[in-house]
């Protein structure tokens, strides 16, 4: 029985006042005298186990009332007390016994046959009847079902809301990062554009030779002390491959020529240009440059001057070289003149390294350039008027 075991159907029949008096037969696998008396304890009349034998069925039966107590049977009507009781006259040759009455076995056979089919018919009726008065006591025992409410009605479900507001917030935070990314773009472009000014700046600056004011027997008195109001030349290096009068030696002219006007001096301003010899390497189709630092100097494949038209130079004077010229001479006037001359490369501002020696000694071109870029120069002067 599913929900309960027998024991507590047995409680539950005797505890409804309806069902109380109806004898229960309990039907079941378990056996002994300990589950019989509990059983019995409960309220059961006994217990039949489902390997029941006819013997038991009709004694249970018996104790019910529901068959009849069985008659004393006589010696003929058993037939093993009869055979029994001949086998024993045979052996004390008791001949006066009666001969033993035939037994119908055919009418005992179908005695019992009809005694099991009874049996079972009543065992049916039983159960069916135990079956029906069963349930109705369960059904009384048992709590009256809670009553159900109604159902609700099928609410909204609110995940289109949610998946609009999700939308709606992921909408506003890609649009202010792309506002941040917009505004950090346009700081970086003008920091960047700034960067490029910076280092254009810098490179021009770095690109520019250094300006060094050199002390020579013009600016200095016979003891070595410079002279009062003397002016001391300016030394502007030319990288090789560029004009000599092109670039930032504009720049340090007019400095130089603009301040002996503003000062009110006359004379004149001397621009020389002295050539440096290099070590270069390549040739005349495809153009010289200069030769590896490491390159011994008897390897070079040609030794010029950074003005030679081997080199395929431009000219040594730009335009806006020949116009600043022109405007510093306008305003200088008959006080202030303005020469440029071409030096002579064998003027030096470095010496250039030995070659030869003993032990001889060759030097790289890395050693050579180096100095043929100090002596690579411009050189302004000023002459003043006696």
């Amino acid at each position: 029985m599913p929900g309960m075991d027998g024991f507590q159907a047995v409680q539950a029949i005797k505890s409804n006042p309806r069902t109380a008096t109806i004898p229960i037969l309990m039907y079941t696998s378990q056996e002994g005298e300990l589950y019989l008396g509990q059983a019995r304890a409960l309220g059961a009349v006994g217990v039949l186990p489902k390997s029941v034998a006819p013997a038991d069925v009709r004694t249970v039966l018996q104790q019910l009332h529901l068959v009849e107590q069985p008659e004393a049977q006589t010696v003929a009507e058993q037939p093993e007390l009869l055979d029994a009781a001949v086998a024993v006259a045979n052996t004390l040759e008791l001949e006066a016994l009666p001969p033993p009455a035939e037994v119908d076995v055919d009418g005992l056979r179908e005695d019992i046959a009809a005694l099991k089919r009874q049996m079972f018919d009543h065992l049916e009726v039983l159960g069916q009847r135990f079956s029906a008065e069963l349930r109705a006591g369960i059904k009384d025992a048992l709590p009256p079902a809670p009553e159900m409410p109604p159902p609700e009605p099928p609410r909204a479900s609110p995940l289109p809301w949610v998946l609009a507001l999700a939308a709606g917030l992921a909408a506003v935070v890609l649009g202010t990062l792309w506002w941040q990314g917009s505004q950090r773009e346009s700081v970086l472009r003008n920091e960047l554009a700034d960067t490029r000014a910076t280092v254009t700046e810098l490179s021009a600056r770095l690109a520019a030779p250094v300006v060094e004011p050199v002390a020579t027997a013009e600016t200095l008195a016979a003891d070595g002390t410079p002279i009062a109001g003397a002016v001391a030349p300016v030394v502007v290096k030319v990288p090789f491959g560029e004009a000599p009068l092109a670039g930032a030696r504009i720049e340090r002219l007019r400095e130089f020529a603009t301040r002996m006007i503003a000062q009110g001096e006359r004379g004149t301003v001397e621009v020389r240009r002295y050539p440096g010899r290099f070590c270069l390497s390549g040739n005349a189709t495809e153009g010289y440059s200069m030769a590896e630092a490491a390159t011994p100097y008897i390897k070079c494949e040609l030794m010029a001057d950074a003005n030679d038209a081997a080199l395929g130079n431009r000219a040594s004077e730009s335009v806006a070289f020949a116009t600043t010229l022109a405007d510093l001479r306008k305003q200088g006037g008959e006080a202030v003149r303005i020469d440029v001359a071409e030096g002579r490369g064998d003027t030096t501002a470095v010496a250039y390294p030995e070659i030869g020696g003993t032990p001889p000694r060759i030097p790289t071109a890395g050693e050579w350039n180096a100095a043929a870029e100090a002596n690579n120069r411009v050189e302004i002067r000023w002459h003043p008027t006696p």
